[in-house]
């Protein structure tokens, strides 16, 4: 935990890079078996960008499928090297698409969709950070309250607000119940920091800015399948241009 509160510190002070336009690109990583039954890696970037009048863009992107194991790389040679697929060209016609409803970019929660100026607004203190969350938080629709409030937390520490309101949502989510933080993450996809562990996986954070690097999803023993790794994030004046023919990549909340 002390190892927790001063990276949030660090990540706290940061400062930030000016901009009109908001980026989050993230390589998703997923472990399993296609139709063949070999052991299968699926790799693709998925990219949410925010800019100003409301706009929003958001798109995923195959990148590429191929066993990960040694006995299944040799299988697939043997019989020919045939195309996996999700990946680049396996589709010529849509090379991206949008994979989430543009209008919850925002969403931290069931009754909790703040604009843009409201999550850049949010306290940078973990108590007031609670008490300003919880006032939008309805039991009749959104359930148990602190799950509720430890899902809304969860969403914040990738979102576009500011650092101290990052740094605070993770010292928010460390108290939260059946979550720990835990030291020395599985280093299977790369990620290698803190992490806010729950039954449902881990948020990692680098231990000396604070930052987050990503996410990874756990089997019941512990071990990583699937990963959403912090390729890029920040604020740029550079305007977000989907891919090309990629339908309902761009929108306004």
């Amino acid at each position: 935990m002390q190892k927790l509160e001063a990276a949030a510190a660090r990540l706290a002070a940061t400062p930030e890079a000016k901009g009109r336009y908001w980026r989050r690109d993230i390589e998703e990583v997923m472990r399993t078996k296609d139709d063949l039954y070999y052991r299968v890696e699926e790799r693709a970037m998925e990219v949410l960008a925010l800019g100003p009048d409301r706009e929003v863009y958001g798109w995923r992107e195959p990148i590429s499928s191929k066993p990960y194991t040694a006995g299944g790389l040799k299988a697939w040679r043997r019989d020919g090297s045939p195309r996996l697929c999700p990946a680049r060209g396996c589709d010529k016609n849509m090379p991206a698409y949008s994979s989430a409803d543009l209008d919850l970019a925002l969403e931290l929660a069931d009754g909790l969709k703040p604009t843009l100026t409201e999550l850049r607004s949010l306290p940078k203190e973990p108590a007031a950070l609670r008490a300003r969350l919880l006032e939008s938080h309805d039991a009749q629709v959104a359930g148990a309250r602190e799950e509720w409030l430890a899902g809304a937390a969860s969403r914040l520490v990738d979102s576009p607000a500011t650092p101290g309101t990052r740094a605070a949502a993770y010292l928010l989510l460390a108290r939260a119940p059946g979550i720990e933080v835990v030291d020395g993450v599985p280093g299977t996809f790369g990620l290698d920091g803190l992490a806010l562990q729950s039954e449902a996986g881990q948020i990692v954070i680098d231990r000396r800015t604070g930052q987050l690097l990503g996410r990874q999803g756990l089997t019941p023993e512990g071990a990583a399948w699937r990963a959403e790794i912090v390729k890029k994030v920040g604020w740029s004046e550079v305007r977000p241009v989907p891919p090309a023919r990629c339908v309902r990549c761009e929108a306004r909340l």
